[in-house]
């Protein structure tokens, strides 16, 4: 939420990003050498994690753009389909990045590092979101995703 002349608002926050486009124009290659001169480890890692955590449902290529030179950065896009309730676990989706080699690659120091980060920051993480109301089962989906994210990742 945002404060705005003293009153509180709730929303959205949103930044525009000039890209090279959705990676569905874009082929992935299929080696891992050649793969991260396209997107960089990390990144590709990255937008895995955050998508496992958050159990995003419509994570797709259209929805995850590619920002500048190669390497390019990835830019995820259209959120609305996130934390479902814990007993829609089965919906997942994604197809942008599940054929990735970066992702079949094991961790990369920094995923891991991101990886300890959110587990630490779990219990805040879940107060507030506690504080803005989101639904319980929402949290419940935030929080097995979050864990089973630390066992993919940390016991790999």
């Amino acid at each position: 939420s945002v404060e705005d002349k003293g009153v509180r608002k709730r929303g959205s926050v949103q930044q525009y990003v000039p890209t090279c486009g959705p990676v569905e124009n874009f082929g992935m290659p299929r080696s891992l050498e050649e793969a991260v001169r396209m997107v960089p480890l990390d990144d590709a890692q990255a937008v895995a994690c955050l998508d496992i955590r958050v159990f995003n449902t419509d994570r797709h290529p259209g929805n995850l753009l590619l920002v500048g030179e190669r390497p390019h950065k990835a830019a995820c896009i259209d959120h609305g389909c996130v934390l479902p309730a814990w007993w829609a676990l089965d919906c997942a989706q994604f197809d942008a990045w599940l054929g990735w080699p970066q992702v079949r690659a094991p961790p990369s120091p920094a995923t891991v590092s991101l990886v300890k980060e959110a587990v630490e920051q779990l219990p805040e993480t879940l107060e507030e979101l506690e504080r803005l109301e989101l639904s319980t089962q929402a949290q419940w989906t935030l929080r097995i995703c979050t864990l089973w994210l630390q066992r993919a990742v940390l016991t790999h």
